[in-house]
């Protein structure tokens, strides 16, 4: 028995099951733009998120027209100015050799959840590294909250083509490799630096701080878990300050707030 779209929209309006709608995207393609719209207006991410983020790679085919769809053809031209102002190229993102959204997701929703948008973006992957340095190359702040040892040749494409990068928060438990990176790819311009771990080697952060010398004074935030290294490293970061390598410094060992902007001056 087929039934037509009207009909199925009776049916799938009465469907309380939000997995069952979901099965549904599969089924052909007037089942798929049936239940669509009403998945869409309020796309909460906790009716099965990982199938529904699902669904979207599945359409689209990718990670990048996943801004087209969530916000960047429906911005007014002001908030595209804003984008600009930030260094993040909307033209390039929005280019023709991408293809559009299979529907107009935008139009659906009748509840916008910005945390949810975030969360979204987030967990999708267009944070790594490389999706950023390839589309943001005018980047001045990166907050990464990732495992370094599989990001770390990712990370350094970030520091070297970003080459207005000034600030730098990284919430991580394996630093070694990092402070080395730092040492050896940081871009002039970055001289704010904001880490959180359970655990730091006072050599590689002084390692970073001796090859640091002749360059913009640091703002250093350190949040180390470790209270037993605290006084320790303190010591060796009041040294630097004397030396002028450090402008201002923070030693602490309080988590990493997500939401928190690292303003500095």
């Amino acid at each position: 028995m087929v039934f037509n779209e009207d009909i199925l929209s009776q049916i799938f309006e009465e469907i309380d099951d939000k997995n069952s709608l979901y099965s549904c995207l599969f089924v052909n393609r007037t089942w798929c733009v049936t239940a669509v719209p009403i998945l869409w207006r309020n796309p909460n991410p906790h009716y099965n998120f990982n199938l529904f983020v699902l669904y979207i790679f599945y359409s689209i085919k990718s990670m990048k027209v996943l801004f087209d769809i969530l916000l960047l053809l429906h911005l007014l031209e002001e908030s595209r100015d804003t984008f600009k102002n930030q260094g993040i190229d909307i033209n390039y993102l929005i280019t023709e050799k991408y293809k559009r959204p299979l529907f107009n997701y935008v139009n659906f929703w009748k509840y916008l959840n910005l945390t949810f948008i975030d969360n979204m973006i987030y967990n999708s992957g267009i944070k790594s590294p490389s999706n950023i340095y390839q589309n943001c190359p005018n980047l001045k702040y990166f907050k990464l909250s990732y495992n370094i040892e599989l990001l770390i040749s990712e990370l350094e494409n970030l520091l070297i083509n970003c080459k207005f990068l000034n600030g730098l928060v990284i919430d991580n438990s394996y630093m070694d490799e990092l402070f080395i990176l730092l040492t050896k790819s940081s871009p002039i311009t970055l001289f704010k630096f904001e880490f959180f771990t359970y655990w730091v080697n006072l050599k590689y952060i002084k390692l970073f701080l001796d090859n640091w010398k002749d360059r913009n004074p640091m703002l250093l935030k350190l949040n180390i878990r470790d209270k037993e290294i605290k006084q320790q490293l303190e010591d060796l970061v009041k040294e630097y300050k004397v030396r002028g390598v450090i402008k201002k410094y923070s030693i602490g060992h309080s988590k990493i707030n997500i939401n928190e902007d690292f303003n500095w001056n």
